[in-house]
C-alpha cells in the first residue's frame, strides 16, 4: 500500500483484512502544512524547502501537526478494514533526534535548497518562487509516532526498530536521482519544466560533496501493530 491518496481513503470493505503494509509513504504529507497559506505566513520558511536550522520555531511545529492528522487519518482509515487481533507493518523514514531541525537528517533536502538558492542569485528563479515552496513531506521521531498512535486507540505497538542506512557514497548522481525521483513532478509544477535538468545537475554536485564528508546515512523506521478493535 503506497501513495498518500491511497492512504488517507478507505480502500477495502470493512474488517476483511487481515494484513496491512505500508512502504515508504507515511513521509509524505497529504499537503504543505496549513498555515503556509496564509498571507502572514507565505513566506514563512524563506530561503528553505524544508525543515533547517534558519527555519522559525512555527515552521516545525506546522509540519508536526499536519503529520499528526495525517497519520492519525491513516490509523483511523486501516482500523475500518482490519479485522480484530490483524496485523500491520509500516516502514517510512523517521529520526533518531527529537529536534525535527537537526541537519544529519535534513541533508538529503539541502542540496535542492542550496541549488535553488544559487539559482535565485543568479536569476534563473525568482526569489518569490523560492519562498513560497515548502515540500509535503516529514520525517518523525519514533516517540511522535507512538504518540499519535496511543492517542488514536486502535493499535497496539507490538515491535518497533530503527535502523541507520549508508546512501551510495560513491555516487552523488545515484542519490540525486533517486530524489529527483520523488520531487521532479512538484518541483515541476511549482517552478516550471525549464529548470529541473539544471537544478539536478547542481544538487547532485552539493550531494558528492556531502557523501565525501560523510554524511551519507538515512533513518529508516519499521513498526509491527495489532488491531485492537
Amino acid at each position: 500500500m503506497v501513495g498518500v491518496p491511497v492512504l488517507l481513503r478507505e480502500v477495502v470493505s470493512c474488517k476483511r483484512v487481515h494484513f496491512v503494509y505500508s512502504c515508504l509513504s507515511l513521509h509524505w504529507l497529504s499537503q504543505v502544512p496549513r498555515g503556509f497559506d496564509t498571507k502572514e505566513n507565505v513566506r514563512l520558511n524563506k530561503g528553505n524547502i524544508y525543515i533547517s536550522k534558519t527555519s522559525p520555531p512555527l515552521v516545525s511545529k506546522l509540519y508536526l501537526e499536519q503529520f499528526q492528522r495525517d497519520f492519525r487519518s491513516f490509523l483511523n482509515l486501516r482500523s475500518k478494514e482490519i479485522c480484530s487481533d490483524g496485523r500491520m507493518v509500516l516502514t517510512f523514514f523517521g529520526r533518531r533526534c527529537s529536534d525535527p531541525a537537526d541537519e544529519e537528517h535534513n541533508y538529503v533536502w539541502t542540496p535542492l535548497a542550496k541549488a535553488l538558492n544559487e539559482m535565485v542569485l543568479e536569476g534563473i528563479v525568482k526569489a518569490s518562487e523560492m519562498d513560497s515552496f515548502n515540500l509535503p513531506y516529514y520525517q518523525p521521531s519514533m516517540e511522535e509516532v507512538k504518540m499519535v498512535t496511543r492517542d488514536e486507540g486502535s493499535f497496539d505497538l507490538m515491535e518497533e526498530q530503527v535502523f541507520d542506512l549508508n546512501w551510495d557514497v560513491a555516487n552523488g548522481g545515484n542519490v540525486a536521482g533517486i530524489i529527483r525521483a520523488v520531487s521532479e513532478s512538484m518541483l515541476a509544477s511549482h517552478f516550471g519544466e525549464t529548470i529541473i535538468d539544471e537544478l539536478f545537475s547542481r544538487s547532485a554536485a552539493i550531494v558528492a560533496e556531502l557523501l565525501l564528508k560523510g554524511k551519507s546515512k538515512y533513518v529508516l523506521c519499521i513498526l509491527r501493530m495489532r488491531a485492537i478493535c
